[in-house]
């Protein structure tokens, strides 16, 4: 009788063991549901799929063809011009000189000069002086002109005597040259040596 009465008892609390679990899993349920809510709340949304948009080529407006045809010839044109501007400014700019009662074409050119025989004297002549003939070229160095000048002799026709020479502008108008040269007789050195000045001026357009 007394096993029975703790089975009986055994069977009559059954019930409010399965209530107490099943109350039980409704609570564990109801926290998963709310963590898992507050899991969704604190992590980032994920952003948007990114859509890519490939733009087409652009349109050759042929309008806007010509535009810039017409502006890279504009700027051509515009090289051009600069460009012959410094060949004008570099171009050789000649005038007449006296020098010892022959005229003389004085040329400068950037930072050279040439002296030749316009009209030269007729001693000058026999010593082959013609015109045309260079007698002096230099250049601009430090503020004067050094250079080569040359002696004609009508005893030495075709083979004048060169010697170094320094120059010196004055005002615009007169040319001076120095140098010391070697002394010949008759195409002969003679050993010495002798100091010459020559001295050009001004006297306009040839």
């Amino acid at each position: 009788r007394a096993m029975g009465a703790q089975h009986t008892a055994r069977v009559k609390a059954r019930p409010a063991v399965l209530m107490r679990t099943s109350s039980m899993l409704a609570h564990g349920a109801a926290t998963a549901a709310i963590a898992d809510a507050s899991q969704e709340r604190a992590m980032p949304s994920q952003p948007a799929a990114v859509r890519l948009v490939t733009r087409p080529p652009p349109r050759r407006i042929a309008g806007a063809t010509h535009a810039c045809r017409m502006a890279l010839i504009a700027r051509a044109v515009a090289v051009s011009a600069v460009i012959a501007g410094l060949s004008n400014a570099a171009q050789a700019q000649s005038t007449c000189w006296n020098h010892n009662g022959s005229t003389m074409r004085v040329t400068f050119q950037g930072a050279n000069l040439t002296i030749t025989y316009e009209r030269p004297r007729q001693v000058l002549r026999n010593a082959g002086g013609r015109p045309g003939t260079l007698l002096l070229d230099a250049r601009e160095m430090g503020g004067g002109y050094e250079g080569t000048a040359r002696r004609f002799s009508r005893f030495c026709p075709g083979t004048p005597l060169e010697y170094r020479v320094t120059g010196q502008l004055y005002g615009d108008y007169e040319l001076v040259f120095e140098g010391t040269r070697k002394v010949y007789n008759r195409c002969r050195a003679t050993g010495e040596r002798a100091f010459d000045e020559l001295v050009f001026e001004f006297t306009g357009r040839c």
